[in-house]
């Protein structure tokens, strides 16, 4: 019982001293506020590439059959295409896009 009671009053020492507890060092003394993380963006030409994708489609096979139907939209702040997809016989589908900006290609797939 002891050793827990230590180990209790070492851990709130740490929480009261410690500078990302939120709370002051010392008494009066205050601390700048935090900053905002950076803004997302996703504005960079890479990221534009299959804007031209967007949309509604009616989709057909090579004889004009129909084959489904693909909802295509632009999402979190242009920076992920989400692909809706219906087949002709009712299946369904979901397919998220994004560029990873480091590599300088585009990632995504069917789920």
């Amino acid at each position: 019982m002891r050793t827990r009671a230590v180990s209790l009053a070492a851990l709130l020492c740490c929480i009261v001293l410690s500078p990302t507890s939120g709370r002051a060092n010392t008494p009066g003394a205050t601390q700048a506020p935090p900053q905002p993380p950076p803004a997302v963006t996703c504005s960079a030409a890479g990221f534009r590439q299959f804007d031209f994708w967007a949309g509604e489609w009616d989709v057909a096979d090579a004889t004009g059959k129909p084959a489904g139907h693909n909802a295509i939209t632009i999402e979190q702040q242009g920076c992920v295409l989400v692909e809706h997809w219906t087949s002709a016989a009712g299946n369904t589908g979901l397919s998220l896009f994004t560029r990873i900006a480091r590599r300088k290609q585009k990632s995504g797939g069917r789920s």
